[in-house]
């Protein structure tokens, strides 16, 4: 292979897997994390957590959506309302920033 053919073929290389990553960021479901998300809030809060559905954006700013969040009342604390709900909770992280402080 001559050297004129490997270099056209890199732009077709690297756009190939910058398409497979935006298409498995847009079809993923990332509702799998919830499992994981929950206890962690829970614990932190002292009171127990629900999500009802999460969206991730990437990006070099990555946008973290989760939908009907409900917190509720610490053990003992007599009341039929959660403490909390929210329709929306939106958390944005600039990744680099957060991958050079680590």
């Amino acid at each position: 292979m001559t050297d004129t053919l490997r270099r056209r073929r890199w732009p077709y290389v690297i756009g190939a897997i910058v398409a497979a990553i935006v298409i498995f960021a847009v079809v993923f479901r990332w509702d799998w994390l919830i499992p994981l998300i929950e206890p962690r809030a829970s614990a932190a809060l002292g009171r127990p957590v629900t999500i009802g559905h999460l969206h991730v954006t990437l990006g070099r700013v990555v946008r973290v959506v989760a939908d009907d969040v409900t917190i509720g009342n610490p053990a003992g604390f007599e009341s039929d309302k959660p403490f909390a709900t929210a329709e929306h909770l939106t958390a944005d992280v600039e990744a680099l920033t957060f991958i050079k402080e680590r």
